[in-house]
């Protein structure tokens, strides 16, 4: 939890600390790792609350699997690697939609509706549309 205080620190001692940056300085793989196995366990077992809308059976070990692929799929666009093609080199959306989906698909499970929370970004589907009549 160095990362935590670390990011805390440098805010205080700027004069520009508030919960709401706090969260958003926080890296995708804080996040994740929130939920694996030792330190959901250490926390309580009580983060599961934050997607009150989730899939009923949906366990710690399904959530931290799923935040993985989305962090690995991030990081796959940050660093400008392929997204939309298949295991032969063809052209294929479905890594990329069903990647796009799982993210949706968490943006519920928080009780946010998706197409609010990502109003103002590109819409994938659209891009995706383009490629697949490539």
């Amino acid at each position: 939890m160095d990362e935590i205080k670390q990011t805390e620190t440098s805010y205080r001692r700027r004069g520009i600390y508030n919960n709401d940056k706090m969260v958003a300085s926080l890296t995708m793989g804080f996040w994740t790792k929130l939920f694996s196995k030792k330190r959901y366990k250490r926390g309580g077992k009580s983060l599961l609350r934050i997607f009150p809308n989730k899939v009923k059976g949906k366990s710690q070990s399904d959530v931290y699997k799923d935040l993985t692929h989305i962090r690995e799929f991030r990081n796959r666009i940050a660093h400008h690697e392929p997204i939309c093609f298949d295991s032969y080199g063809k052209i294929s959306t479905d890594f990329a939609r069903k990647h796009y989906q799982l993210i949706r698909d968490y943006i519920s499970y928080m009780g946010q509706h998706p197409d609010n929370v990502i109003q103002w970004t590109e819409k994938p589907d659209e891009v995706l549309d383009k490629i697949d009549k490539l």
